[in-house]
């Protein structure tokens, strides 16, 4: 444990998680499994995870911490203090606000019963929860803890002390926050469903679905509130819940929301649109993947037109489109259509750019490989 301690102090997170697993094991069998050293060993594995981005993981550990923490010690102890205030930022950076929320405030009663209230050591909860406050749009009581934490920052915590550095650079960004914020707490709202989009994208590219589609509620309930504008983000979001709900086994609860999210797009913004290609290829994405072919064929087709439209000739999104429509006709037998569809993308591949392009050599071996089968069709 120490030299994963080590390790995570130099940036070298990767060891440090290694280190702190092998600990976990060994003081696992020589203490069991509930432990102080147990304890320890999983907040230091939560860190590890943290400068390696994995915060779901993170969060895991902490949990189980806190479990064993809570049996433990039914009485209470010092450490759960710190554990306590970890799973609270874990979970407020996984945009699971009420969670960190609450595991803060638990944090913040256990630093109190253990330390006076002046304590340098309730600074750093009192900015955290604070910060939670502040996602969560409640200001007031976000307000009550910056002006505890910057009366201890300012009196008790001694002058070129890392921890007060920090406290204090928190701090002002805070005010800075809470003073602009003043009346318009709906802003604050739109901010976070800004934020949770953001992570729904982010956990999607990497193919966290169940991850995601926890957070897409969330972002959708948002969105419904006074003073958020609903035609701002909701319907795409409501688009990216239905393919989450089909990437996690429930295709046809997904597809039923993404066609009707096509058809208010459609009734609002027309058929040509650019939310309406999206929606058709995702709708055809699901499609094929539930091994619709027929189905994904018509809607590949749909976004490709679309692009067509909107996107200059040669595109990504067209030559994405004519590649996607190609690999579905090819799955249906379709191989004449195909071999036209992959003529139609080699020409638009060819604009602007040169033969050797990975575009066109791509697009070429496309091509002759539907020849190739054709040929042998014949």
């Amino acid at each position: 444990m120490s030299r994963g301690r080590v390790h995570a102090a130099a940036g070298r997170f990767a060891e440090s998680k290694a280190d702190f697993e092998s600990a976990l094991k060994v003081v696992e069998k020589l203490y069991g499994r509930n432990s102080f050293m147990t304890i320890s060993a999983l907040d230091g594995l939560a860190f590890a995870e943290r400068g390696l981005n994995d915060g779901r993981l993170a969060l895991k550990h902490l949990e189980e911490a806190v479990s064993i923490g809570e049996q433990t010690f039914p009485n209470g102890n010092v450490i759960m203090c710190k554990i306590y205030n970890n799973l609270g930022n874990v979970a407020a950076s996984q945009m699971e606000f009420d969670k960190g929320a609450r595991y803060l405030k638990r944090a913040i009663e256990e630093y109190e019963r253990f330390f006076p209230g002046d304590s340098q050591w309730l600074a750093v909860p009192y900015v955290n929860y604070a910060e939670a406050m502040v996602a969560l749009g409640k200001r007031d009581e976000a307000q009550v803890y910056v002006r505890r934490a910057d009366e201890i920052a300012e009196n008790a915590m001694p002058e070129g002390c890392p921890d007060r550095a920090a406290c204090q650079s928190s701090l002002k960004e805070l005010k800075r926050i809470l003073k602009e914020s003043t009346g318009r707490e709906e802003d604050g709202k739109v901010r976070l469903a800004d934020e949770l989009h953001e992570r729904v994208v982010s956990l999607m590219d990497g193919r966290k679905y169940a991850d995601a589609l926890s957070l897409c509620d969330q972002m959708l309930e948002i969105r419904d509130r006074p003073g958020c504008d609903p035609r701002s983000r909701k319907l795409s979001e409501m688009g990216l819940k239905g393919l989450c709900l089909s990437k996690v086994g429930k295709t046809d609860e997904g597809l039923k929301l993404l066609m009707e999210v096509l058809d208010q797009s459609i009734a609002r913004f027309g058929r040509e649109s650019a939310d309406a290609m999206i929606l058709y290829g995702n709708i055809a994405s699901v499609c094929r993947d539930a091994g619709d072919f027929a189905r994904a064929v018509e809607f590949f087709r749909k976004s490709l037109n679309v692009a067509l439209v909107l996107k200059k000739p040669g595109s990504e999104d067209v030559l994405s489109n004519c590649w996607a429509l190609t690999d579905a006709l090819r799955r249906t037998g379709d191989l004449v259509e195909a071999e036209r569809v992959a003529r139609r993308m080699l020409e638009e591949a060819r604009r602007g750019r040169s033969d050797d392009s990975k575009e066109v050599r791509f697009a070429k071996k496309l091509l002759d490989g539907l020849r190739a089968d054709l040929q042998k069709e014949r």
